[in-house]
């Protein structure tokens, strides 16, 4: 079976892990940002802006359920309502 990521390869790090053990969950929220358009620069062919990519984020962590632990495969269990995601938006955003 081959993985479909919907999420943009800066998001990676975050999501990949909560695509292997949330798969219907990881791909249920894809389905939901697709239908909000948060993808529309996909159609368009090329790279998304800053402001995509931040609109992805901010959209992604609202959807995401809150029991979800995405880092459990480095041996952290906190769960995605416990983690400050503005904190590590503004960390992927120094990069």
């Amino acid at each position: 079976m081959t993985k479909h990521y919907w999420h943009s390869t800066e998001f990676k790090h975050i999501l990949r892990g909560v695509a292997s053990r949330y798969p219907k969950t990881y791909q249920r929220v894809g389905r939901q940002l697709e239908a909000n358009d948060i993808f529309k620069y996909r159609g368009l062919n090329r790279q998304p802006t800053k402001e995509e990519l931040q609109k992805e984020y901010f959209a992604f962590v609202a959807a995401m359920p809150p029991h979800i632990i995405p880092f459990y495969s480095f041996g952290n269990d906190d769960k995605w309502q416990e983690i400050d995601w503005f904190k590590t938006y503004q960390h992927i955003n120094q990069k």
